[in-house]
């Protein structure tokens, strides 16, 4: 599984909904700030805040929030093993994720 990186501009997200097409799969962590910064053990909110880490999405660079992802999650009130769980149940149920094992080299 790839998971992708942060995209705070929905003209990012779009462009690769674009992309990916059918397996495109868009998760929204909705987290609020202030938990992901009580959280911060590389102290990533402090340099942004500090002006030491530019274009910081949340600080030094704004996030759109997605308008329609296929799951929103907010891990402030969900275990890390729950949001997982959740994560991986919407793969399995569009199609993403299977299973079984499967070897693909042999349906080529």
């Amino acid at each position: 599984m790839h998971s992708g990186p942060v995209s705070p501009s929905a003209d990012d997200r779009a462009a690769a909904r674009r992309i990916a097409d059918t397996t495109f799969r868009e998760i929204y962590v909705a987290t609020p700030a202030e938990i992901c910064e009580s959280r911060d053990p590389k102290g990533h909110y402090a340099k942004a805040r500090a002006g030491t880490l530019q274009a910081f999405t949340g600080i030094g660079n704004d996030y759109q929030p997605p308008a329609r992802a296929e799951l929103s999650i907010d891990t402030s009130a969900k275990t890390v093993s729950d949001a997982t769980d959740e994560i991986e149940r919407m793969l399995a149920e569009t199609g993403i994720l299977f299973d079984e094992l499967v070897d693909l080299a042999a349906n080529i």
